[in-house]
């Protein structure tokens, strides 16, 4: 299964200075690219946001596309298999079976 996801080409770490000098507050900003790619798992997040639902997916993450992700991230599945966002809006023919059937997980490496 492919679907249309925004990987991240940047990830930078922002720290603010209060009016004391001090650190305080980390933010965590990403600038993203559009890519079209394998999905190997559906999954169904506990809470939908109803302004841009989306379902979380495990995507294979070209070599070229990688560099912008940490590679510590917890989001890293195995090698190569990156779990991140897929909007239903930008998806929704490829995720129509998938949310018609009401699982909460779906493999779909044997989809293919």
């Amino acid at each position: 299964m492919r679907c249309l996801i925004d990987v991240p080409t940047h990830t930078t770490w922002k720290t603010y200075r209060g009016r004391n000098g001090r650190r305080c507050q980390y933010e965590r900003w990403q600038m993203t690219a559009q890519i079209e790619t394998t999905v190997y798992r559906l999954i169904r997040p506990k809470t939908q946001n109803r302004l841009q639902p989306y379902v979380w997916v495990d995507a294979w993450i070209p070599e070229n596309r990688r560099s912008g992700i940490p590679i510590l991230d917890s989001n890293w599945i195995e090698p190569g298999v990156y779990r991140i966002k897929a909007l239903v809006k930008k998806n929704c023919k490829t995720l129509s079976p998938f949310l018609a059937s009401g699982l909460d997980e779906m493999d779909v490496r044997e989809v293919e």
